[in-house]
């Protein structure tokens, strides 16, 4: 059974609103990036949103584009991701 985790958003170092992740250790809580081009996953003007479904949260945040759509994570940087629709720039007004 994995670790229970919690996600939420916290400033990082630059004072941007970002995801952040614990295990409700010290160690265990941590700033967390996708690796995607993004200037920051959640907008100090966005309210994120969290939605539990299954095993991931779906969040609202802002991409590099300053487009706001939805995003998904099971609170790892590896599974994180911007949730796109073709054709479509923003999904969330």
């Amino acid at each position: 059974m994995a670790p229970l985790r919690a996600v939420f958003v916290g400033d990082n170092a630059n004072s941007s609103a970002t995801l952040w992740v614990t295990d409700g250790t010290d160690t265990g809580t941590v700033n967390f990036t996708t690796g995607a081009s993004y200037s920051e996953l959640v907008s100090a003007n966005v309210n994120p949103d969290f939605t539990l479904l299954g095993h991931e949260l779906l969040f609202i945040g802002t991409d590099a584009s300053g487009d706001t759509n939805l995003w998904v994570t099971d609170g790892t940087t590896v599974d994180t991701s911007e949730i796109t629709v073709s054709g479509v720039s923003s999904v969330i007004a």
